[in-house]
């Protein structure tokens, strides 16, 4: 045998965010025969010692326990009691002599999803990603205002949290972006996903993170075999997505997109490695825990799960194995996404060929890819309409940060609360978002809520309302949020009232409306690039907070500046000479 632990299956186990339940493992026993049952595929855990094995129609179970001995678990479909799939510990020979069974259809070894050599972290950060959209968006060619349904009443959000201010939140402002205008505050469905439970494949979710305590949706976990039983965040400070900021990116009352919805984070191990390294056994049994528990909480069609690792795989059969159960999610009106991944860890493919999101190509998954502020592509970030990709969505803002404190050298620094991301997994996070939205926003109820075709109906509806804000970039995701109806602050809460449209603006609405030109104060910042205090013009794409925005330096009758002072003479817009 070989030596490297086996990872024991348990039944699905959930938690609250105060407590914790968990089941005893479901193992077969060695020596015990159940012919005639019917077991999809078969995989083996360890990393060195496990095999992948995709049975017939029928396989004795026995068979395999000879092998393994009492290591065999079972992972079962608790809707209909069949046996998804096997996992045990198995020596080379044994899994050679298993390949010779007429019943298998092949064996192979289990593997890291991404391994250590290949992984990339998030590509370096630069200014100009966030730079804002340099001209009018461009004409449209499909009309998405043909699909959009309007909602009884929208809620606008003038600033990240929820107050007047001159900073926008420009990566939200994308998704409510009305087709042919130029970006504004972020707006939508009243609703707001409520309803809807979203699953996240992460790293944790730290629970006193202000835009995540604050959530008003349900906040749960779910852990994956090996994962630490803790309601926290324990990904590593190595830069990687963690899955505080993809939760608060969903339903955060800050950052998120579907500020009502629930929100389970399936927490999963990373024990094989740093950087979260999972194997493909715990990929397939975290999926199965959710397939399970959607069917055990019966919200079919109320459900979307948030695939945040997306790798290269070339084993046939694994790619088979991680379709079969994928489909079988999707048939039980399951609604999935997942980003097409970073092409550095795929030799620098810019091609949609990383798993999951390959699927998409012929099922009803929904695959995303990244773009900048100006609604451009990231060259690192793979995929497009024509390979598969669904939408894709800003790979770039704002969103909760998991810790207090990260480590820095030996010294442990305090964070602020909310940190900058620059992530494809939160892209898709975004849209797994807005998917809830749709799904929660009664209009679109009869579109979408048809028992088998639900996750076929939301990529439909979501390709339908995708519009290119950039010529040459891609569709981005759209919430099909007009501004044009009753609007109210979020800070006003849910007693404003609601207002059908109308061409004259409502009084919540007026108000929002300034009567005179408002001048744009300049804000200090420092540039980098030309190595020079400067000034930065706020507005819609140019936040000007958090080294983000275009800070000019010069310019006529500019001088002087320092830290935190904004030069004389500068002034919004910039002057004649003015450079950045």
């Amino acid at each position: 045998m070989w030596t490297t632990p086996t990872i024991q299956i348990t039944p699905s186990k959930t938690a609250s965010a105060t407590s914790t339940a968990s089941a005893a493992p479901k193992t077969v026993e060695n020596g015990d025969v159940i012919s005639d049952a019917a077991v999809g595929m078969i995989i083996t855990a360890g990393v060195g010692g496990g095999f992948l094995l995709l049975a017939g129609q029928y396989f004795i179970r026995s068979r395999l326990s000879d092998a393994a001995g009492s290591e065999v678990v079972s992972v079962e479909d608790e809707e209909d009691n069949s046996v998804l799939f096997l996992t045990a510990p198995l020596s080379p020979e044994a899994a050679s002599e298993l390949s010779n069974e007429a019943s298998l259809e092949s064996v192979s070894k289990d593997f890291i999803l991404g391994e250590m050599d290949d992984l990339q972290s998030e590509p370096p950060f630069k200014e100009d990603d966030v730079a804002g959209p340099s001209g009018s968006p461009p004409a449209i060619l499909t009309d998405p205002l043909t699909v959009a349904k309007q909602p009884k009443k929208i809620v606008r959000q003038i600033g990240y949290d929820g107050s007047p201010r001159e900073e926008k939140p420009f990566e939200l402002s994308v998704v409510s972006q009305e087709p042919g205008k130029r970006m504004a505050d972020f707006t939508y469905d009243e609703v707001a996903g409520r309803g809807v439970t979203v699953y996240i494949l992460g790293s944790g979710m730290n629970l006193q993170s202000p835009d995540i305590k604050q959530a008003v949706g349900g906040k749960e976990f779910i852990y994956a075999p090996g994962a630490a039983e803790t309601p926290t965040d324990d990904d590593p400070d190595m830069g990687y997505p963690d899955g505080t900021c993809m939760a608060s990116k969903i339903f955060g009352p800050k950052y998120g997109v579907a500020k009502n919805a629930n929100v389970i984070m399936v927490k999963l191990s990373g024990q094989s490695g740093m950087m979260q390294a999972i194997t493909f056994t715990e990929m397939l049994t975290a999926l199965a825990m959710v397939k399970n528990d959607v069917h055990r909480r019966g919200i079919k069609g109320k459900a979307v799960v948030s695939l945040s690792y997306t790798t290269p795989i070339a084993d046939k059969e694994a790619i088979e194995a991680y379709k079969e159960i994928l489909v079988k999610m999707m048939e039980d009106d399951i609604v999935l996404v997942a980003p097409t991944g970073i092409s550095n860890n795929n030799r620098g493919s810019e091609a949609n060929n990383q798993y999951p999101a390959a699927f998409a190509k012929d099922t009803a998954l929904i695959a995303v890819n990244a773009v900048n502020s100006k609604g451009f592509r990231y060259n690192w970030s793979p995929g497009s309409v024509e390979d598969g990709v669904t939408v894709a969505a800003s790979g770039i803002g704002y969103c909760a940060w998991r810790v207090a404190e990260i480590l820095v050298g030996k010294r442990r620094e305090k964070q602020e609360p909310d940190r900058l991301y620059y992530s494809e997994s939160v892209a898709a996070a975004t849209v797994a978002g807005v998917a809830a939205t749709l799904m929660a926003q009664e209009e679109y109820k009869a579109q979408l809520q048809q028992p088998g075709k639900v996750a076929s109906k939301v990529k439909e509806l979501l390709q339908g309302l995708a519009w290119v804000r950039a010529e040459g970039g891609p569709p981005v995701v759209w919430n099909g949020v007009r501004s044009m109806n009753g609007v109210c602050r979020r800070q006003e809460g849910d007693s404003c009232s609601s207002a059908a449209p109308t061409a004259t603006p409502t009084t919540s609405e007026a108000r929002l409306r300034p009567t005179t030109p408002v001048s744009v104060v300049p804000v200090a910042c420092d540039n980098f690039n030309k190595k020079k205090y400067g000034y930065c013009c706020p507005g819609p794409g140019n936040p000007c907070h958090k080294g983000l925005g275009v800070c000019y330096v010069n310019g006529e009758g500019v001088s002087g500046g320092s830290s935190g002072v904004v030069p004389n003479g500068a002034q919004c817009p910039p002057p004649a000479g003015a450079e950045y």
